[in-house]
């Protein structure tokens, strides 16, 4: 299952848990690039495998912020992000795992991920 959070807050996160429950998510999509603007309760709960954080290299933001990379290690999920690696997909497998691709803009050749 995919839990895709666009820019949604840590109050909009926070009223998502109370309104739906208990939420879990194979991959998630980070709120916000990865902002500090997340809601710790929801990023422990999903219990996602993997999350992937869309983000530019060297924003002026600061994006992706390193409490928002702390939790989502904290809670076990393999993070993908853009601004390292590239060009992102989770490809099905027969067996029903998900396998990672990624493709540097730069060399345009895939590489293997974890």
């Amino acid at each position: 299952s995919v839990l895709l959070l666009g820019d949604t807050g840590e109050d909009a996160q926070r009223t998502l848990l109370r309104y739906e429950g208990r939420i879990q998510a194979d991959v998630v999509k980070v709120a916000h690039h990865g902002s500090r603007d997340q809601h710790d309760a929801l990023t422990q709960q999903l219990g996602a495998r993997w999350a992937l954080v869309s983000v530019g290299a060297d924003n002026s933001y600061g994006h992706p912020a390193s409490s928002t990379l702390a939790g989502l290690n904290e809670a076990g999920a393999h993070i993908l992000r853009t601004d390292r690696h590239g060009s992102i997909a989770l490809v099905p497998q027969p067996d029903g795992a998900l396998q990672p691709w990624v493709q540097h803009a730069a060399t345009r050749e895939p590489e293997p991920t974890p």
